[in-house]
C-alpha cells in the first residue's frame, strides 16, 4: 500500500522503472497519459535553452493551434514563429529571465493557428531540476481567447458610455 514514505513518478515507462526503489512502494504515472487528459489545456515540457526546444506537447494542441503534435515536436523554432510579433520578444524575455533565477512563471501572450486565428494563451510554467543538471519547463497553455474577447467588448461599451455622457 502507498503510505507517506510511498514514492509516486511521473514519467514514461522506461524512466519510471529505472527511478524505483526495492523494498519501496512506488506508483508510477505515465506523465504522457497523464497529460493527455488534461483538456483543454496544452501540456508541454521544453529544454532550458537560451531558445528552448519542445521536449514534449500533448495531442490537445491540434485543436488548440491547428497543429499536430508530432508535426509541432518537428518543427524546430515553430513557437518563435507563431506568437505576434508584438509579444514574442516580452515573452521570450520574461520566461528566459524567471527560468534563469529557478522561478515558476506565468504569461499571456498571442499565438498565430494553423488556420491563421489568433489565440491568447495564457502559460504557466514550472522550472524543475533536468538529469542533465539543467532545468526543464513544465507548462499548461490554457486558451484564453474568449476572457480577451470579453474584456475588449467590455473596453468598448464603456467607451461608447462615456461618448453617450459626453454627448448628452
Amino acid at each position: 500500500p502507498l503510505t507517506p514514505a510511498s514514492r509516486v513518478i511521473v514519467a514514461a515507462p522506461p524512466a519510471a522503472r529505472a527511478a524505483a526503489r526495492p523494498g519501496v512502494p512506488t506508483l508510477v504515472v505515465d506523465f504522457a497519459d497523464i497529460a493527455a487528459r488534461v483538456n483543454p489545456a496544452v501540456v508541454y515540457i521544453d529544454s532550458n535553452d537560451q531558445r528552448p526546444d519542445t521536449l514534449y506537447i500533448s495531442p490537445q494542441v491540434v485543436d488548440l493551434l491547428g497543429y499536430a503534435a508530432p508535426d509541432y515536436l518537428a518543427n524546430d523554432g515553430l513557437w518563435y514563429r507563431q506568437v505576434h510579433p508584438d509579444d514574442v520578444e516580452r515573452c521570450a524575455t520574461f520566461c528566459r529571465e524567471a527560468t534563469r533565477r529557478g522561478e515558476d512563471h506565468e504569461f499571456e501572450y498571442r499565438m498565430h493557428a494553423a488556420d491563421g486565428r489568433t489565440v491568447w494563451l495564457r502559460d504557466i510554467v514550472s522550472v524543475r531540476p533536468a538529469a542533465d543538471g539543467g532545468r526543464r519547463l513544465v507548462g499548461i497553455a490554457l486558451d484564453i481567447t474568449s476572457e480577451k474577447q470579453e474584456q475588449a467588448d467590455k473596453r468598448r461599451i464603456a467607451q461608447l458610455y462615456e461618448t453617450l455622457i459626453e454627448n448628452s
